[in-house]
């Protein structure tokens, strides 16, 4: 049985939001694309997925990048926490 260090500890967030209605099926592709490109770059991991106006994702990673990731999400106009 392997134990548990601090090395081995992925902070998490988990969150649910809706889109802008104004935006298209076309944009919202390539906001997918780009936070997926920008969450690998920051070694962040995780899944997003899309389903009638909704986004559904976790992110994961060391805790400050995931922080980060998530402030910026909490920006975009485009989407609604």
């Amino acid at each position: 049985l392997n134990q548990l260090s601090i090395e081995n500890i992925i902070y998490t967030i988990t969150y649910a939001s809706k889109v802008s209605p104004d935006l298209k099926k076309e944009e919202i592709k390539k906001l997918m694309t780009r936070a997926q490109k920008k969450n690998v770059s920051m070694g962040i991991s995780g899944i997003i997925m899309y389903s009638v106006g909704k986004f559904f994702q976790i992110i994961e990673g060391d805790e400050q990048e995931v922080k980060k990731v998530f402030n910026k999400i909490k920006q975009d106009i485009d989407i609604i926490i």
